[in-house]
Formats: C-alpha cells, structure tokens, sequence
C-alpha cells in the first residue's frame, strides 16, 4: 500500500547522523565519516537494516607477543580483548596471508589458537553472526517520502499566505478607499463652507 508520508517524516526525525572513524581505516575510508550507525536506526526503522555474518575488527592490533609450544600459539595482546572460547578471529600473518582460527581463552590478554605461527600476527577480529549494515537505499526512499510530506507543508503555507496576502491587500483597498472618501468629503465640505 501506499506509504503515510508524515509517519515517515517522523521516522526519520528520529534517524541520528553520527560523525565517527572507522576503526579499519585501510579497508574503510580513513577520514571522518557523517553516517548512520546502524543500531540505532534499526531501533527506530529496523526495515533499513541487514543483520549478516562477518568479522569486526574489535581488536585490530599486532600481538604483543606470540609463543609457540608443540604446535599451539599462545598470542598475548596489548589490551584486553572481548574473546571468549571458541571465538572464530581473523588473524592476518606478516606474510600478508589471512587465517580464521578458533581461540581458546586464557585471561583477557591472551588466548591460544592450534597452529604453530612464528611469525609477527595482527589480531584483526572476530566473526559474529549479527553484523549490522545499513540499507541505505531503503533510507534514501524514506527520505523521499519525507520530503513529499515537507512539500506538501510547503505548499499548504505558500497557499495560506498567498490567501492572506490577497486578505490583506483587500482590507488596505477598503482602507484607502474609505480614506479617500474621508478626504473628498473633508474638501467639498471646505469649498461649500466658503
């Protein structure tokens, strides 16, 4: 059916634009960025978001220290990570080449993975199941229909104040009208009176 444009104005009243980096910025534009995050859109127009399996980078930093014993690697990091076991997190090797390995956690700085890496290892992320991603051709088509809602206010005004100014220019007609008789009445009654 037909879409309730003022609901949609409504809707994307609600929509927050958001200033932010990426956390990635060699995959992602390393700038700042004037977006959405989508979260909170799927809290006010779920439609504009896509849930799908992919890695974030919540860690993204080279291992601090990475020891190998009888082929297990214990990988320390710099700061705590959020792993638990059996976590599946990308890892990607001096190498250039990228791995998947399930962790087994330790403590918060550190967690094993079953391969024997000697070499240094940048602790992209893991892989979650609930990877938001906006639908931002969904968003554009709301924003349409918000406008047509913004254009039909417009329109509304426009008329009510062309109406007024037509009012207005009618009473100053009468006005001047009324003066100007005022004013012959006042000058004949002078030339009558002399």
């Amino acid at each position: 059916g037909k879409t309730d444009n003022e609901k949609d104005l409504d809707i994307l009243k609600k929509i927050e634009i958001t200033n932010y980096t990426y956390k990635d910025n060699v995959s992602n534009n390393a700038g700042l960025q004037k977006k959405v995050i989508a979260q909170q859109v799927k809290s006010v127009y779920p439609m504009a978001v896509n849930m799908q399996v992919g890695t974030i980078p919540n860690l993204f930093e080279i291992a601090k220290n990475v020891k190998v014993d009888d082929n297990i690697s214990t990988i320390e990091t710099k700061t705590a990570h959020d792993f638990k076991t059996g976590d599946l997190v990308k890892l990607i090797l001096e190498s250039g080449k990228e791995i998947e390995e399930i962790v087994t956690v330790k403590n918060n700085n550190e967690f094993t993975i079953k391969q024997g890496v000697t070499s240094r290892i940048f602790i992209y992320g893991k892989k979650v199941i609930d990877l938001h991603t906006v639908d931002y051709d969904a968003l554009t088509t709301l924003n349409i229909s918000a406008t047509q809602a913004l254009l039909k206010r417009i329109e509304h005004l426009e008329n009510e104040n062309l109406a007024l100014k037509t009012e207005f220019k009618n009473e100053i007609s009468s006005l001047e009208a009324k003066f100007n008789a005022k004013i012959e009445a006042t000058e004949f009654s002078k030339i009558v009176n002399k």
